[in-house]
């Protein structure tokens, strides 16, 4: 992260610099700051970080294939495109299933709970 910091110091309109840090902080479970991340992209270039943003929540599901936050949001992206309003439910869906396993598996000590507040979805 330190790395596209830095980068963005030089030039804050960098549209690869903010999605790539945007991956990082979702790695590290940052996700209200990915979020601003993406939202400046989007800013910057709506087009450019459209395409990004595509890319951005599969690669974000090949680390973190069990991440009910990153279903969430791709569904909200793709709930916004017309041809893609099945996929965004399919990821609403799946959200909602990962996320009542994990408070499942939470109830039955299998995993523990975050020490830090629930994150919102």
């Amino acid at each position: 992260i330190s790395l596209f910091d830095r980068v963005l110091e030089i030039n804050p309109r960098d549209e690869a610099a903010l999605t790539n840090r945007a991956i990082a902080k979702v790695v590290l479970k940052q996700y209200d700051s990915a979020r601003e991340d993406l939202e400046h992209a989007l800013r910057i270039s709506p087009l450019s970080a459209h395409i990004y943003q595509k890319n951005i929540f599969s690669r974000a599901l090949q680390i973190r294939p069990c991440d009910p936050v990153v279903y969430k949001w791709r569904g909200d992206a793709r709930s916004k495109q017309d041809d893609k309003r099945q996929a965004a439910l399919d990821d609403y869906r799946t959200c909602v299933e990962l996320n009542d396993a994990l408070q499942l598996a939470r109830k039955h000590g299998l995993i523990k709970a975050p020490t830090k507040t629930r994150r919102r979805l």
